[in-house]
């Protein structure tokens, strides 16, 4: 049985919920918002869907880290787990820590087209944006893939991570974002006043 562990921080901007896989210390999903309730009902939402498709069971559970609530963990893991908190508080706090993280994380949803299109926005230069019409050229070869990759940016379960708040219309403007486009335009914004 698979088992992960959630944790809420607390943002300027926005708030996030993280998802940790206990066994190796990874982070496997990142959503940002202010209600935590929200949060957690869709990522339990999304884990169900994600081990629906297999016979693997999976166990969701608050994250503790602190020796005396969790004899599984030792000393090794327990610290790990506090830096990959730490580096995504700052990865929030700081849009542009982005480029300078070791967060280690693993994708476990998405397509291979979704994958596809991730790991385009990983080669982007720090800030700066990307239309969904020129991230399809790049991606798909097609111009004309915007809705597809919208799609992909949408299905994005690792927020930050992949700098899908980096993609906008062909006029520069903001359209769409899985956790709103109120906090794309905050990030965005915080990101070109650095």
């Amino acid at each position: 049985m698979k088992k992960y562990g959630y944790t809420f921080i607390e943002g300027e901007i926005t708030d996030a919920l993280i998802i940790i896989d206990y066994y190796n210390c990874h982070l496997v999903y990142a959503a940002l918002g202010r209600n935590k309730f929200d949060l957690l009902k869709t990522a339990k939402s999304d884990f169900n869907k994600l081990y629906s498709k297999s016979n693997e069971k999976y166990n969701l559970i608050p994250l503790r880290i602190d020796k005396e609530k969790n004899g599984s963990m030792d000393n090794t893991d327990i610290v790990a787990i506090k830096q990959l908190i730490d580096d995504y508080r700052n990865l929030l706090n700081s849009v542009t820590f982005y480029y300078n993280t070791n967060i280690k994380y693993d994708i476990i949803f998405g397509t291979p087209f979704q994958r596809k299109v991730w790991n385009q926005l990983h080669k982007l230069t720090p800030g700066k944006t990307i239309s969904y019409g020129q991230l399809a050229k790049s991606t798909m070869g097609k111009p004309n893939g915007q809705r597809a990759i919208a799609r992909a940016c949408a299905s994005n379960k690792l927020a930050l991570i992949i700098p899908c708040h980096f993609v906008v219309d062909k006029n520069g403007n903001f359209k769409g974002y899985r956790w709103g486009v109120d906090i794309k335009r905050k990030l965005l914004d915080k990101l070109s006043s650095k």
